[in-house]
């Protein structure tokens, strides 16, 4: 799992960083305008890496996982030796790998159409971009606003 998620880069998880008490993209070899991080919280991450960040749900697949934050067991998929998808919709880590998905795409479609590369393009202005297209055209109201 590991692996999966740190791409072989056991770095960031292994608890090797440079800045106390921070994650920071700054112990892997690579620029961070070409990196994505899915995190639950924003807020561990180093303030120059904190625009790569998407903020996601905590996810609980493992038995251990849910026993750590003293949640009832319910369905531990672990547990029940399959994935998300079988349970009628729910299937949460689709929707992330989808959006995943669409960022790459948008990030690399636009490498295409002016030919140059990955280190010339900055995947933080792609997120900046879909996060400003959630809310286009929606009218906010508040009502019984006080000071």
């Amino acid at each position: 799992m590991v692996d999966l998620l740190d791409c072989g880069n056991k770095e960031i998880l292994s608890g090797r960083v440079t800045v106390i008490h921070k994650k920071n993209l700054d112990v892997l070899l690579v620029n961070p305008s070409v990196v994505v991080i899915l995190d639950d919280r924003k807020d561990v991450w180093d303030t120059q890496n904190q625009e790569n960040v998407i903020v996601m749900q905590k996810y609980h697949f493992f038995t251990s996982s849910v026993q750590d934050f003293g949640l009832s067991g319910g369905e531990i998929l672990s547990e029940l030796r399959i994935d998300e998808f079988y349970l009628g919709g729910r299937a949460y880590l689709h929707i992330v790998f989808q959006i995943l998905r669409l960022i790459h795409n948008r990030f690399f479609y636009g490498i295409e159409l002016d030919g140059t590369t990955p280190m010339d393009k900055d995947v933080r202005v792609v997120l900046k971009c879909m996060m400003k297209e959630v809310l286009k055209d929606c009218k906010i109201v508040f009502n019984s606003v006080s000071s």
